[in-house]
C-alpha cells in the first residue's frame, strides 16, 4: 500500500500531466540551448522511483519545449523597473551571500509577453505582471542544483518542481483554440538563466541548500530590454502577432534633458530592428510597436524600409511615438491596415502611402506631424481616420471605396475629398473660409466632392458653415450629432466650466429641415445645448424643425427655468417626435432628479429615457 505522502505526490504529478501545455504560459525557455535537455531529464528522473512518473515527466517537458518554439503571439512590455536598473538606480551586489539575500537586493526586470487579441485598434490587453522570485542573478544549471535538492528539503522531486508552473496566465485551463502564447523575463544573461524551471528549482530550495549554491553564482550580468527581445525572438520562428511596447507609466515619467541622448529604449532603432526582424519575417502578420517617446521622437527611423524589405506577409502595422522616414519604403502588397499615433513623418508621406500601400483598407493617422502637401489615392480604402496635428497646405484625396471618415485635426489651407461611397462621417475641425473668399457655400477650405450618400454625420465645431456644405445633396441623411466643443471637463469627468474663447453659434435648423427630409435621429451635445440655452429667444424664430422621431439631449443644464423652457420648446415644435433620451451630467449646476421632476408634465406623452453621464457622451445609436 502506498504511503500517504507517495499518494499525494502521485496525484500532483497526474494533475500536471493532464494540463493543456499548448496554451498560454508566463515564462518560456529562452533558446533552443536552454530547453529541458536530456541531461537535465536524467537528473530529474534520478529523483523518481516509479516508471510511470518518468514517462509523465518526459511527456510534460517535451510538450513544453514544443509549445515554446511554436508560440504564435507575443507581447513584450518594458517597465519602469527596467529603466531604473539601466540607469543604475537599483543596486545588485557583485557577490551573493545567499539566495534570500539575492532576492532582496536584486532588481527584478519584468517582461510580460501575453496573448495579443486580434481586432480593432482599441483592443485592451491584460497587463498582469509575472514577477520573478529570483531576481537578476541566477546560478548556472548544473549538477549542484539537482544534486542538492534532497539536502534539507526532504528529497523533493519533480512533483514539487512542476507544481505551480503557470500553464496559462491564470494557472487555469484554456480552450485549445487559443493561440500559443508564451512570455519571457529579461535581466539575466542567457548563460545562466535556463527558462522557467531554473526559477522553480531555486524557488524550492531552503536556506541550507541555497548556501551550497553560492559558489556557482556568477558576477553580475545585465541584459537590456532590447537585448532580451532580440534574443527571445531568435527562438520564435512562427510568430504571427507581435507587440513591443514601453508601458505608459514609464512614458509619462519625468526625465532629464540628457535622456534624449540615450538610445537603450529606442525601439525603432534601425540597428535593433535588424537584429530581430529577419528572424520573424517569414511568418509575421500583425505588428504593434509603442516606442519610448523621450528617445524616439528626435531620431529618424527607417522602420518602414526595414519592414517592407523583410516582412512580405504583414497585414497590419501600428506604430506609435516615433519619427519615421517613409521615402525608402518599398511596396507592401498584403498590408491592409496601417496606423500611426503621435508620429512625425515626411512632408509628402501621403504620396508614399498611395504608392507603396495600394491595398490598404484602413488608414489611421492620429496626432501625426509633418505632412505639408500630399495626394492620397487608394482604391481599396474603406476607413480613414485623419488627425493631422500640424496645418498642411494642400491635401487632396481620391477614395472611391471610402465608407467611413473621421476628421479631427487642424484644417489644411486647401483640402478636397472625393468619396462617392462615403456614408459615415465624424467631423471635428474648424474650417476657415478660403483665401480671398466670402463665407458662402463652396468657398470653404474643405470641399467634399461627389458625396451624395451620407447616412450619418457627427459634427463638432463652433462654426456651422461647413455643415451646410455637408448636408446639401445628402437628402438621405438619417442620423445627425451636433455639438460645440466649449465644455471643459477634468480627468475625473467633473465639469470645470465653459471655455470663453469658443464662439457660441447655432446651426440653421430650418436648413436642416429643408435639406434632410429623412432625418430621424438628432443628437445634441452639451456645448450646443449651452449655446441654445444662451440664445433661447432666437430659437423661437425657427419656423420649421427637422422631422426627427428620436431626440437625444446630452446636457450640462445651467439654470432650471431656462432648461425647462428650452425643452418645452423642442417638444412642442417637433411634432414628429416619438422618443426622447436625456443625459444630464452628474456635476451640472442643475440637479438631475429635480430637472426630471420639473419636465414630467411636458414629456409624459413621449417614450422617455432618463440617464446621466460623467466622462463620455453616448454615441451608441451611430455606426461609428
Amino acid at each position: 500500500m502506498e504511503k500517504p505522502e507517495d499518494q499525494e505526490r502521485r496525484e500532483e504529478i497526474d494533475h500536471v500531466a493532464e494540463r493543456p501545455i499548448t496554451t498560454q504560459s508566463s515564462t518560456p525557455c529562452r533558446s533552443n540551448n536552454e530547453m529541458l535537455t536530456d541531461d537535465l531529464f536524467d537528473r530529474i528522473v534520478g529523483k523518481l522511483e516509479d516508471a510511470r512518473d518518468v514517462a509523465r515527466v518526459r511527456c510534460v517537458c517535451k510538450a513544453f519545449n514544443t509549445a515554446s518554439k511554436n508560440v504564435k503571439s507575443l507581447r513584450y512590455v518594458g517597465r519602469e523597473k527596467d529603466y531604473e536598473y539601466a540607469r543604475g538606480r537599483t543596486t545588485i551586489a557583485n557577490s551573493t551571500p545567499g539566495l534570500e539575500s539575492t532576492r532582496r537586493d536584486a532588481s527584478e526586470v519584468d517582461l510580460d509577453n501575453e496573448r495579443i487579441l486580434s481586432g480593432e485598434e482599441d483592443t485592451e490587453m491584460d497587463d498582469r505582471e509575472h514577477d520573478s522570485d529570483v531576481g537578476m542573478l541566477l546560478p548556472e544549471i548544473g549538477s549542484d542544483i539537482i544534486g542538492t535538492s534532497d539536502q534539507g528539503s526532504g528529497g523533493k522531486g519533480i512533483d514539487e518542481l512542476f507544481d505551480g508552473v503557470p500553464v496559462n496566465g491564470n494557472q487555469g485551463e484554456a480552450s485549445s483554440s487559443q493561440l500559443n502564447t508564451i512570455g519571457v523575463k529579461p535581466g539575466w544573461d542567457s548563460s545562466y538563466a535556463k527558462g522557467e524551471n531554473s526559477k522553480l528549482i531555486l524557488h524550492h530550495f531552503n536556506s541550507s541548500s541555497s548556501s551550497k549554491l553560492v559558489k556557482n553564482v556568477p558576477q553580475k550580468l545585465f541584459i537590456t530590454f532590447r537585448q532580451a527581445v532580440e534574443q527571445d525572438l531568435q527562438t520564435k520562428p512562427h510568430i504571427l502577432q507581435l507587440r513591443i511596447e514601453i508601458e505608459p507609466k514609464l512614458q509619462s515619467k519625468s526625465v532629464g534633458a540628457d535622456e534624449r541622448e540615450q538610445s537603450d529604449f529606442w525601439l525603432s532603432d534601425p540597428g535593433h530592428l535588424h537584429n530581430w526582424v529577419p528572424s520573424v519575417a517569414h511568418s509575421l502578420q500583425h505588428l504593434c510597436i509603442v516606442d519610448y517617446g523621450h528617445q524616439a521622437i528626435g531620431r529618424v527611423s527607417s522602420i518602414l524600409k526595414i519592414l517592407s524589405h523583410h516582412c512580405n506577409h504583414l497585414k497590419t502595422i501600428d506604430l506609435r511615438n516615433m519619427c519615421i522616414d517613409t521615402n525608402e519604403c518599398t511596396e507592401m502588397q498584403e498590408l491592409t491596415s496601417f496606423t500611426l499615433r503621435c508620429v512625425k513623418i515626411n512632408n509628402d508621406a501621403l504620396n508614399d502611402f498611395s504608392d507603396k500601400m495600394k491595398n490598404l483598407q484602413t488608414l489611421a493617422l492620429l496626432g501625426v506631424f509633418g505632412i505639408g502637401t500630399g495626394h492620397l489615392k487608394l482604391q481599396q480604402l474603406k476607413i480613414l481616420c485623419l488627425g493631422l496635428s500640424t496645418k498642411a497646405k494642400v491635401v487632396t484625396m481620391e477614395l472611391p471605396s471610402l465608407t467611413k471618415l473621421q476628421l479631427k485635426m487642424a484644417c489644411p489651407e486647401d483640402m478636397s475629398i472625393t468619396a462617392p461611397n462615403l456614408k459615415y462621417v465624424a467631423f471635428n475641425l474648424e474650417v476657415p473660409v478660403a483665401v480671398n473668399s466670402e463665407a458662402v457655400l463652396g468657398s470653404l477650405a474643405l470641399r467634399f466632392v461627389d458625396v451624395k450618400n451620407m447616412q450619418e454625420l457627427l459634427y463638432g465645431a463652433s462654426k456651422f458653415v461647413a455643415l451646410s456644405d455637408l448636408v446639401i445633396g445628402n437628402r438621405y441623411l438619417n442620423k445627425l450629432f451636433l455639438d460645440i466643443p466649449c465644455m471643459a471637463l477634468g480627468e475625473d469627468g467633473k465639469w470645470l466650466g465653459v471655455l470663453k474663447e469658443v464662439r457660441l453659434n447655432i446651426p440653421s435648423f430650418t436648413t436642416l429641415q429643408q435639406e434632410c427630409p429623412y432625418l430621424e435621429v438628432l443628437n445634441i451635445g452639451p456645448g450646443l445645448w449651452y449655446a441654445m440655452e444662451s440664445n433661447i429667444e432666437s430659437l423661437k424664430n425657427v419656423q420649421r424643425w427637422p422631422p426627427v422621431r428620436t431626440l437625444i439631449l446630452q446636457m450640462i443644464p445651467q439654470k432650471m427655468e431656462t432648461s425647462v423652457m428650452l425643452l418645452e420648446t423642442l417638444v412642442t415644435e417637433i411634432d414628429t417626435l416619438v422618443k426622447l433620451d436625456i443625459f444630464v451630467h452628474t456635476s451640472s449646476p442643475v440637479n438631475s432628479d429635480e430637472f426630471f421632476e420639473a419636465i414630467h408634465d411636458q414629456v409624459h406623452h413621449l417614450n422617455l429615457n432618463q440617464k446621466s453621464w460623467t466622462k463620455s457622451l453616448d454615441f451608441s445609436c451611430f455606426t461609428f
